[in-house]
């Protein structure tokens, strides 16, 4: 498996993997196109196998928030293809992800939010320090079902 910074070519592989894991929630390809061509702002891995070493089985996307005194990434989505979860995808995606942020993007804090019952993602986040945050504000049934956690730089 390798990890790489994901290409423009890669994205109807990258939707694939989208609709496979959030059938009912996915994010759009045009949204998914601009975070591939915001490289100032986004980290956008994707982790690949296969002989040439291009099938997409997974990818993470992580935000860049610069304020003042403070940068701050926000991983906005982490997605391993079905048939591939459990091997270790989720885990090398993340572990990148982190250490580019805070290597090249000098990043303090990274957030994130996961759905309450998604309990092997919960327990992946834990193995690397992310904390629960405040809950969401507000009382709808959205902000219900699902919880932010973040990671200090350490």
């Amino acid at each position: 498996m390798k990890i790489r910074i994901a290409e423009t070519k890669d994205l109807p592989f990258i939707m694939q993997v989208e609709l496979d894991c959030f059938p009912n929630d996915y994010y759009t390809q045009s949204l998914m196109r601009r975070y591939l061509l915001d490289k100032n702002r986004v980290i956008f891995l994707v982790a690949c196998e296969g002989k040439s070493q291009k099938k997409v089985v997974g990818y993470i996307v992580a935000e860049v928030n610069k304020e003042k005194d403070v940068s701050m990434a926000e991983i906005v989505s982490l997605a391993v293809a079905s048939q591939h979860q459990r091997q270790g995808v989720g885990r090398a995606l993340l572990e990148h992800a982190i250490q580019t942020l805070y290597d090249q993007k000098k990043i303090q804090q990274i957030t994130l939010q996961v759905q309450k019952d998604n309990y092997p993602a919960k327990a992946l986040y834990s193995q690397f320090h992310f904390m629960l945050c405040d809950p969401f504000p507000g009382d709808n049934e959205e902000n219900k079902q699902r919880m932010m956690l973040k990671k200090e730089s350490t």
